[in-house]
């Protein structure tokens, strides 16, 4: 059997990294809770980045101007 090397995932040195993408796991949730799928999703798009290693998404926003939608839900 061959030998296999443990590498740590880089979210154990770069703790902004993860940071963001637990911010980044609330904020789909908020979204997704408040009726505002598309915004949801426009946040775990930039979680499954952070987690596959693109450390740019860490500095993206998620843009609410063109995904904001009217929901059924009484104010």
């Amino acid at each position: 059997m061959g030998k296999f090397k443990h590498e740590d995932h880089y979210f154990n040195t770069d703790t902004h990294c993860h940071h963001r993408y637990i911010e980044l796991l609330k904020e789909a949730r908020i979204w997704n809770n408040a009726g505002q799928y598309w915004l949801g999703r426009e946040a775990e798009i930039l979680a499954e980045q952070l987690l596959n290693g693109n450390t740019s998404a860490a500095t993206k926003i998620v843009r609410t101007e063109q995904h904001i939608r009217e929901t059924r839900r009484l104010l």
